[in-house]
């Protein structure tokens, strides 16, 4: 499972393509260990999403739709754990 967990954080949060840029690797490396423990989090998008089963970039080519709710879940829990920890206002 750890290695689905990095292939979608690398694709969705270390390339920088879909977070602002007060998303330091200071602060992703703060939060990653956050986020990595949290189960509802990632069940939904490896089941509810079907992330199990194919790739990120299978996800966009196939359903393009799940992506974006995958993108947006994952921008939105790191910004929601950075403000949760002090890290960003």
């Amino acid at each position: 499972m750890n290695e689905k967990k990095n292939e979608y954080w690398n694709h969705f949060v270390i390339k920088r393509n879909y977070h602002p840029k007060s998303f330091t690797d200071k602060r992703l490396e703060t939060v990653k260990k956050i986020i990595w423990d949290d189960k509802d989090f990632w069940n939904d998008v490896f089941f509810r999403h079907n992330g199990i089963s194919v790739s990120p970039q299978e996800m966009k080519d196939n359903d393009f739709l799940a992506y974006e709710h995958c993108i947006c879940n994952m921008v939105g829990m790191v910004h929601e754990t950075l403000i949760k920890i002090g890290a960003i206002k």
